[in-house]
């Protein structure tokens, strides 16, 4: 089992895209001006996707001022940065269904003993969700 605050934490979306279905390139805190200029817009520091679904073709993650794409597989995890240095992508699905529930907290959350700190994304890491010890194992 996994508990988690919902304090501060925005309310969970379910995004589901058929072929053909993408989200283009964003952030998801901040927004840039014309001037180049990053304005934060929302209470975002952590954005937060666990993947729902397999049997889907296409649909990757795409961070592309990084050049990192994370392949979606059903259970996964993922954790990263809502700010300037994290601008992503969900590609295109070519086929099947891409399930995906999303959340995104402020990072000025008190301190949760029970759960690890969220690291930055690193470059081709795939964070998954891991039991506490001593808690959810047996």
């Amino acid at each position: 089992a996994f508990a988690a605050t919902s304090r501060g934490r925005e309310r969970v979306q379910l995004l589901a895209y058929e072929a053909g279905g993408y989200y283009r390139p964003h952030w998801d805190g901040v927004e840039k001006m014309p001037d180049g200029r990053f304005v934060r817009v929302l209470d975002r520091d952590i954005s937060m996707i666990l993947y729902l679904s397999d049997g889907f073709t296409g649909g990757h993650l795409r961070f592309p001022d990084r050049d990192i794409t994370i392949r979606p597989e059903r259970g996964m995890f993922l954790a990263f940065p809502s700010g300037p240095d994290h601008r992503h992508a969900a590609m295109p699905v070519f086929t099947g269904l891409r399930l995906a529930l999303v959340t995104w907290m402020p990072a000025n959350l008190p301190a949760d003993p029970r759960w690890p700190a969220v690291a930055p994304l690193a470059s081709q890491t795939q964070a998954r969700m891991q039991p506490v010890p001593g808690r959810d194992s047996k």
